[in-house]
């Protein structure tokens, strides 16, 4: 699926899948070079995280999907040791009955290079069917405001029952107006 971006992602085309020739061999690299130390940064108990971003400034963000644990946020901040609900609660608060302005099953996750944090929520609840069209969203949030600049709302015919859109990338080039590319991983989502 490729999105159109135009100042902050206004307009939808669906990209069809194409096969990609890749080179008969990869080049090999040294196993043992060593390419610096590791440490941790954040120790996660209980909820499973799936996405991880950081923006310009060094602050992390983590995605929670909504599969088999009811978790209590899609989206954190890491801030001072601790997961903090982001941009607030009010979003994180699952709501059926607000679909298009609450998170219901988020995934993907990323940050632009214009510090904007993109969220995708698929919608669905335990890698389900769609709940509500007005679910499947993609959130762009200002981390320098910390406030939501757009919403991007899939019609049906792009994100059908089936769809499970887990996964982004964003592509702010020059002459491109800014594309996302997005992962429809749902078992039937071609057929619907």
């Amino acid at each position: 699926m490729k999105i159109k971006l135009t100042a902050y992602l206004t307009s939808l085309a669906l990209l069809s899948s194409a096969a990609v020739a890749l080179p008969r061999a990869l080049p090999s690299a040294p196993v043992s070079q060593a390419a610096g130390k590791l440490e941790v940064v954040h120790r996660f108990y209980g909820h499973m995280p799936i996405g991880v971003t950081v923006n310009s400034q060094g602050r992390m963000f983590v995605s929670y999907p909504n599969w088999e644990d009811d978790v209590p946020f899609s989206i954190a901040e890491i801030k001072g040791g601790r997961e903090v609900p982001y941009p607030n609660r009010a979003i994180n608060t699952r709501d059926l009955s607000k679909p298009d302005t609450t998170f219901i099953g988020v995934q993907g996750l990323l940050v632009d290079a214009r510090d904007r944090l993109w969220v995708l929520d698929t919608g669905t609840r335990n890698l389900g069917p769609i709940l509500d069209q007005r679910a499947v969203k993609l959130v762009g949030i200002d981390t320098h405001t910390n406030e939501v600049v757009k919403t991007i709302h899939f019609p049906a015919d792009v994100a059908l029952k089936n769809t499970y859109l887990n996964d982004l990338r964003i592509d702010l080039r020059q002459g491109t107006g800014g594309v996302a590319y997005i992962t429809d991983s749902g078992p039937r989502a071609a057929r619907g």
